[in-house]
């Protein structure tokens, strides 16, 4: 075979590859720009609890990861049902994701230096650990509760998995995040999804009550869960897996 020939042969085959080049799952948390809005997503399971998935089909919807680089919305048959791709083709696009979030972060009282001299990673991390989104100050592991069952979840996603969707429309269940927190569980389309209903834990008392009930039935001493933190004894009771009586 001529020597042309084979150099052609291959050129071809890497055209071929290059042009079937599949994308790959986002860097997170990742940027969502929504008609002048912005959102901000830490985790995948967010992204498909809070798109719309119409808005997804009609590309409404702008997204960068945290090194500005645009992504890929798109629409899938199984949760989290919208995903964010980064295309074979994606390229860096910092300047004009810093011109849109520079706005927003000034109209917020953030300062301009820091803005001007912080990388548009650490821009995007922190408007993620600055939204006041859903999960933001839940402390996990989540106790939930339904009458004489009681759960622990060191997740949204797990939560989410696991919880009816019409038990928590019906109001079931009671919530609480490890710090005492009471917490409002609600659902989106299809999702179960949790937020803070007070900023102090003023369950706090009432929950180490209960999960101290839950631990002693199982074995625990009362001295040595005396000694332990509240976080410490919601942990405890993840790693029992005990269940009993959660009165809300």
């Amino acid at each position: 075979m001529a020597e042309w020939y084979k150099t052609a042969m291959v050129n071809w085959l890497f055209r071929g590859l290059r042009k079937r080049a599949k994308p790959i799952a986002a860097d997170y948390p990742i940027i969502v720009l929504d008609d002048g809005a912005i959102k901000a997503f830490k985790v995948p399971f967010e992204v498909g609890a809070f798109l719309d998935k119409q808005k997804v089909w009609n590309e409404a919807y702008e997204a960068f990861d945290l090194y500005g680089r645009p992504l890929r919305l798109r629409v899938v048959s199984k949760r989290p049902y919208v995903i964010a791709e980064l295309p074979a083709n994606s390229l860096v696009q910092v300047d004009d994701l810093r011109e849109v979030l520079s706005a927003y972060l000034l109209n917020s009282g953030f300062d301009q230096d820091w803005i001007e001299k912080t990388s548009i990673t650490d821009i995007v991390r922190g408007l993620v650990s600055t939204a006041a989104y859903v999960q933001a100050g839940i402390d996990y592991p989540v106790v939930t509760g339904v009458g004489y069952d009681i759960d622990v979840f060191e997740s949204a996603e797990l939560l989410d998995s696991y919880l009816e969707g019409q038990d928590v429309d019906a109001g079931l269940y009671s919530a609480y995040d490890s710090a005492g927190r009471m917490l409002r569980l609600y659902t989106h389309n299809v999702f179960v999804l949790v937020s803070l209903a007070e900023k102090e834990p003023h369950h706090a008392a009432y929950l180490r009550t209960e999960v101290s009930k839950r631990l002693i039935d199982h074995g625990a001493e009362a001295d040595s869960l005396a000694a332990m933190t509240l976080p410490e004894l919601v942990q405890q009771l993840l790693l029992t897996g005990c269940i009993g009586l959660f009165a809300g």
